[in-house]
């Protein structure tokens, strides 16, 4: 798990600090990505897959302890969407791979 708030960013170097060596060690290992972010206005990052995870109206779906109060729709859709990010990785790794050899 990679935390972003670890990974220094800096406003004034184009970029450069993004380069961190330890997060691109990381991404070049990886099949793929689940990425923890707001949506806005049904907008994500890029790299998306058909099925995704989402909570809207958040201040709904839990109780006071912080439990998801429909839980077995919230298992569910999670399973579907694992199912696809598993595929969907295989699917990339293979390319990639008869793409280089």
């Amino acid at each position: 798990m990679i935390d972003i708030r670890n990974i220094p960013i800096a406003i004034n170097d184009a970029g450069e600090s993004l380069k961190d060596p330890q997060f691109s060690v990381a991404m070049e290992r990886a099949d793929g990505l689940i990425i923890v972010v707001p949506e806005y206005n049904h907008g994500y990052p890029e790299m998306t897959i058909f099925y995704d995870l989402n909570f809207g109206n958040v201040q709904t779906l839990f109780d006071e302890s912080g439990n998801l109060i429909d839980k077995p729709t919230y298992i569910r859709r999670m399973e579907r969407f694992m199912a696809e990010l598993i595929w969907m990785s295989k699917v990339l790794r293979y390319g990639r791979q008869e793409m280089d050899g």
